[in-house]
């Protein structure tokens, strides 16, 4: 058997292909090569249709699809502004018998019927238009005309399901389990949910302290007959968790009101209700399979994420697994117990506003001092037990000091708590004390324990030398690094900001981005800690959405490791978007992205670099680290708006390298390259004369560039010549570098 179906094919500008049937658009396929690509949609549709899976009609091909593109300018969102954007769409249109035209919108999955042919145009256009009304830019680009993109025809042949008798049998198995859920009481819950009230029974769930309050308000709003469903907001680590887990525990030993008594808690997730389910319609039907379960059972659904629930199958019509349950929580025919911080509330009112409506929201805060010292008292002697530990009040009064002064004390107990463990830990079989804490402290965060203990003392001159032997011949930057370790070390830092943001300001190759691998290294002990990003790639539309998205967007790096410093290298070369989000985190201290994530820059330090000012002529006679600095200054308040300059802490200027710092560059380079493997495991010596560093600042310096060349004299100077003589085996034990008629010769 054979059918014939029509394929949208796009080629990126990576050289990679997308395929989709038209008529289809779930089955699509991504590839480098079009024929690999075209062989497998085939080979996917071939077993769709042997399975059954796929059901075609006569509609699926016509021989009488048109084929043009459509160029418009539409209106996007940027920067609160309506800008206007050109746009190319390839439109699929055929007549039909009853004087109707069916027009496609392909990378837009836009089909449509239009009474008469020569309309369509003008439909297609009010279409597209409808579509992206108030979109953003970014939106907009990621819709942008695909060169090589057009329709073709697949030919696919195919037999009976005996071919595929492995998928044939994965498939039955798939409608089996779905009409078991559907056919055993609880069976949709049991699958896509955790049944709480018997975990709490098991002990398999802990018990919250200090919550008496807010659970017997929580109970009192689920025994009501109307207006039953509560979302919990508040930062993570306040405890909403605990008190759902509490109110199981409460349920499994009666102490509860009489319209709670012997009611389960299905702890049920986005991803969980969508699990195993790729095709549209059987997540849906789950959904409901769940609501009506509840309904019969009267149980209380509680999900750990609202927005989770909100984005659980959403699409562009609205639809998602919190819309489905939207109906049911508003005839109070379920109770519904949701969290959700601040941030991931606001995203999920635009995605599921009806269901927010109607959810009774409860704010939890953070546990005040003496409320979690208490619920740390105990846990933590419940924990040390199992350890052999004894946690004392001093370990956890130094505890609490530490989380004050680094913005960890407003999510108590939670931030506590993990603290409270790693002390623990750290020290089993024996009495805590407050060096554990600073320990510990110390571990998580990797702030080297001088900075976080107040026992101790910094030694100022001994970190100012250290600065100035990494940072060379800039003792404007110098002083700042230090001023910035001496407000981090006295706890006056803001905790509501970043621990600082400065703005590196200068030439290039002396010594900026040098000083951020400084900072890193003395903070933690390794300049791997660097978060450090080329800002040239974010200058393009869609940098804003970049910086916040993906595997390797700062938001995420920042999630992984919440203390470090981020270098941003040529801030000016951005995009304005990122701008924008520049200011969220120089002025909050955090950053929300497009799923609701909170991401905290409180315990980083933020560095930006930036060459302006520095191509400007300079004046004639002599000009001190006071006019550099102003002149740096007014390039910058020329160069970016005011609300972006006022929330940079500190301007930090860089002057050109005198032929001092120049040679102190150039010996530390050089005594680095002689320290190396190759040298080391031969055991051969190199000694050198005063003169090879005149040398290497004479071919490895320029105005423009700075000290950058050096590294490249280097090598060719020494390194290769050295590699050459080794691997000859031309080298005894020692070498002797000298200096003659402006170069370096070996000895």
């Amino acid at each position: 058997m054979q059918q014939r179906f029509h394929v949208y094919v796009r080629r990126y500008r990576d050289g990679r292909y997308t395929m989709s049937v038209l008529t289809h658009p779930r089955y699509t396929v991504y590839g480098d090569k079009l024929k690999v690509c075209r062989d497998e949609l085939r080979e996917v549709l071939a077993r769709e249709l042997a399975l059954e899976s796929l059901r075609v009609n006569e509609h699926e091909h016509w021989n009488d699809l048109e084929a043009e593109t459509l160029d418009l300018e539409l209106r996007a969102v940027q920067h609160e502004r309506l800008i206007r954007v050109p746009m190319r769409f390839l439109v699929l249109h055929r007549a039909t018998d009853d004087g109707v035209t069916e027009v496609f919108v392909p990378n837009l999955d836009l089909r449509f019927r239009v009474q008469g042919h020569e309309e369509r145009l003008v439909w297609t256009e009010e279409r597209i238009r409808g579509h992206f009304h108030l979109a953003t830019v970014q939106k907009l680009v990621a819709h942008r005309f695909a060169k090589h993109e057009r329709v073709e025809t697949l030919l696919v042949t195919y037999h009976g399901p005996g071919r595929y008798k492995d998928a044939l049998k994965a498939k039955q198995a798939r409608e089996a389990r779905i009409e078991a859920e559907r056919s055993v009481v609880g069976g949709a819950l049991a699958t896509a949910g955790i049944e709480l009230v018997e975990e709490a029974r098991r002990g398999r769930i802990p018990r919250a302290l200090g919550r008496d309050d807010e659970v017997r308000r929580l109970m009192a709003m689920l025994a009501e007959r109307s207006g039953r469903s509560v979302a919990l907001r508040g930062p993570a680590g306040v405890g909403k968790t605990a008190l759902v887990h509490e109110l199981a525990h409460r349920i499994a030993t009666g102490r509860c009101p009489e319209a709670l008594a012997d009611l389960k808690v299905w702890h049920v997730t986005g991803n969980r209700l969508l699990a195993g389910l790729p095709f549209l319609g059987q997540w849906q039907e789950r959904v409901l399979d769940v609501a009506r379960e509840l309904r019969e059972s009267g149980g209380i659904l509680f999900g750990d994420s609202l927005l989770e629930l909100a984005m659980a199958g959403w699409d562009e019509e609205g639809s998602s697994a919190a819309t489905l349950f939207e109906g049911f929580v508003r005839d109070d025919a379920i109770r519904m117990v949701v969290e959700s911080t601040d941030d991931a509330w606001l995203l999920a009112e635009r995605l599921a506003p009806g269901l927010c409506r109607i959810l009774r929201r409860v704010d939890i805060a953070g546990m005040g001092a003496d409320d979690a010292v208490r619920v740390l008292v105990t846990l933590g002697g419940r924990m040390g037990r199992k350890q052999g530990t004894v946690v004392t009040d001093d370990s956890l009064a130094r505890a609490f000091e530490l989380l004050a002064r680094f913005g960890g004390a407003d999510s108590l107990p939670g931030s506590g708590l993990a603290l409270l463990d790693r002390m623990i830990r750290l020290a089993p079989g024996r009495t805590l004390t407050p060096a554990d804490a600073v320990a510990a402290f110390s571990r998580t965060t990797g702030f080297p324990e001088v900075l976080v203990d107040p026992a101790q003392k910094l030694d100022e001159p001994a970190v100012r030398a250290w600065f100035a032997e990494r940072v060379v011949g800039q003792p404007e930057a110098t002083n700042a690094l230090v001023d910035l370790i001496l407000v981090i070390k006295a706890g006056l830092a803001d905790p509501g900001r970043p621990l600082g943001s400065f703005l590196l300001a200068g030439p290039t190759g002396v010594g900026k981005t040098e000083s951020a691998k400084a900072l890193a290294e003395w903070l933690f002990g390794d300049a791997g800690r660097l978060v450090r990003l080329d800002m040239s790639e974010y200058a393009g539309t869609g940098a804003a959405w970049r910086l916040l998205e993906g595997p390797q967007s700062l938001t995420t790096r920042i999630r992984e490791r919440p203390f470090g410093v981020v270098l941003l290298d040529e801030i000016e070369k951005a995009d304005p978007s990122v701008f924008d989000v520049l200011l969220q985190v120089l002025d909050e201290g955090r950053l929300t992205d497009h799923a609701g994530r909170l991401t905290s820059f409180r315990h980083t330090i933020v560095l930006m670099t930036s060459n302006l000012g520095a191509t400007r002529s300079r004046p004639i006679g002599p000009v001190g680290p006071e006019d550099t600095a102003k002149r740096y200054r007014a390039a910058v308040e020329g160069f970016f708006r005011p609300e972006f300059v006022n929330r940079i802490g500190r301007v930090v200027p860089y002057g050109p390298l005198s032929d001092d710092a120049l040679r102190r560059i150039a010996r530390v380079l050089l005594e680095e390259a002689l320290e190396r493997e190759g040298l080391a495991r031969r055991g051969v010596a190199v000694r050198w004369e005063p003169g090879v560093l005149d040398v290497l600042v004479e071919q490895g310096s320029d105005a423009r560039y700075g000290a950058r060349p050096m590294k490249r004299a280097l090598d060719r100077l020494v390194v290769q010549p050295l590699a050459r003589a080794l691997v000859a085996g031309r080298l005894g034990t020692e070498v002797h570098l000298t200096a003659r008629d402006g170069a370096i010769h070996l000895a």
